[in-house]
């Protein structure tokens, strides 16, 4: 073997070393990759990329174990579609608690809590804005206490769960559309303040069986109660029969006395 040979060997030798730590290196590196992703990974399990508490206004909010804290003093703001600081978590959010001191629920607030099943309001809130309880469908009760002088547009639009709502005597009218697609309520209670139902408020209540009107004259309205059933029945006072069954609305149900 002559010198050339020799060294052309050493070459091909180095070239294999070299072609073989790259190799042992490439893996090594692929490997470290690996790993690191895992922690990752591991690290970001454990973690909630979105912060489930903050500030909204002047109040302070919560998430813990499904159940949504309010907290303060004044309104709470309104809000756009979607645009609550908690709406990325609505599908997990059970139960609304509203602390003492919030004088106000905000437009859209609480839209398309689909889990919600419970909601407690404070004697403090007077006002609940437009959609705000909007496609909560579990939703199945809700207790509207009597400091609430107003509930807006759209306010339980879809809550297709509610079975019964008690509208208390603080309230003087009930907006358009508040309780359309209620398809589970079988009874709601009118108090004797309420002089005006805006359109379509009851729309699609296809189970209510009884509406309990307290109101001495029977209340302006026009397509309220359309697809409700002509068998429910109306419970008014025992002086206000004849003017119901007068009514061109009121007159098509079952009017009785309570």
């Amino acid at each position: 073997m002559n010198i050339n040979e020799i060294e052309m060997l050493k070459a091909e030798n180095q070239q294999m070393i070299e072609e073989g730590f790259d190799a042992v290196q490439s893996q090594v590196f692929g490997n470290i990759l690996i790993i690191l992703f895992a922690i990752f990974v591991m690290l970001a399990s454990t973690m909630n990329v979105d912060a489930q508490s903050g500030t909204t206004g002047n109040l302070t909010w919560s998430i813990e174990d499904g159940t949504i804290t309010i907290s303060g003093t004044g309104v709470m703001p309104d809000y756009y579609y979607g645009g609550s600081p908690w709406y990325t978590f609505r599908t997990s959010i059970r139960r609304i608690i509203i602390n003492d001191g919030v004088t106000r629920i905000g437009d859209y607030a609480f839209m398309d809590c689909s889990s919600l099943t419970e909601v407690t309001i404070p004697n403090s809130v007077t006002s609940i804005g437009n959609w705000s309880f909007n496609n909560c469908r579990s939703l199945t009760a809700v207790t509207i206490p009597n400091s609430v002088t107003s509930i807006g547009t759209y306010a339980f639009y879809y809550c297709s769960s509610l079975t019964e709502i008690t509208i208390p005597n603080s309230v003087t009218s009930i907006s358009a559309y508040t309780f359309s697609y209620c398809s589970s309520l079988t009874e709601v209670t009118i108090p004797n303040s309420i002089t005006s139902i805006g359109r379509q408020a009851f729309y699609n209540c296809s189970k209510l069986t009884s509406i309990i009107n307290y109101a001495a004259t029977p209340q302006v309205i026009s397509d309220v109660f359309k697809f409700v059933p002509r068998s429910t029945r109306v419970h008014v006072l025992a002086g206000s029969v004849a003017a119901y069954k007068a009514h061109s609305v009121w007159g098509k149900f079952d009017v009785k006395q309570l």
